[in-house]
């Protein structure tokens, strides 16, 4: 069975250095900072827009996955079930990749490129992931993240929806980077 990732996200209006000075001084590790860039793929016969499922190809350096996200379960986060495959490295296998997938039928649906500084919080028995993501074309956001099992996923949203109220952040977007991307047009 998937796994399911609690997921909200916040558009931030100061920068991401005072958030990453804020986060570490509330106890947050720093990790790495990374550049991704995601491809999203339209089904050849189901329209993703309408069931909320989303299939990507990330990059990561010379790392590459493929990524499908199940229906939203909630109205309050991007909870969902989540299957990730790592697949052969480099641009030539990420090549390779895409055009298998346009073979069988899909359709690029757009792309997404970030930068962003992981750091992990620890709260409540559990831990979050925390992106600081700068989103070309779109400004800068903190996203919220665990990832726990079926059975547990209400209780880790709560948690999680808890690290928002006690970070003083207000609504979350519940719109993907690719849906914020395509809404504001060419």
């Amino acid at each position: 069975m998937p796994s399911i990732e609690v997921e909200a996200k916040y558009p931030l209006s100061e920068s991401l250095d005072a958030w990453r000075e804020r986060l570490l001084a509330l106890g947050a590790v720093a990790g790495e900072t990374i550049e991704q860039c995601d491809e999203y793929f339209a089904h050849p016969c189901r329209n993703f827009a309408a069931t909320g499922e989303a299939f990507r190809m990330r990059t990561v350096g010379d790392e590459n996955a493929l990524t499908y996200k199940g229906p939203l379960l909630d109205k309050q986060t991007k909870s969902r079930s989540e299957s990730e495959i790592s697949f052969a490295s480099g641009a030539d296998s990420a090549a390779q990749m895409r055009d298998m997938l346009l073979a069988l039928g899909f359709s690029p649906a757009g792309r997404v490129s970030k930068r962003r500084t992981l750091l992990t919080l620890g709260r409540a028995g559990r831990t979050f992931t925390l992106s600081l993501d700068e989103v070309a074309g779109l400004g800068v956001f903190l996203e919220i993240e665990i990832v726990t099992e079926q059975a547990d996923w209400t209780a880790a949203r709560d948690a999680l929806l808890a690290v928002a109220a006690d970070l003083g952040l207000g609504s979350s977007e519940r719109r993907s980077y690719l849906e914020l991307l395509l809404a504001r047009g060419p």
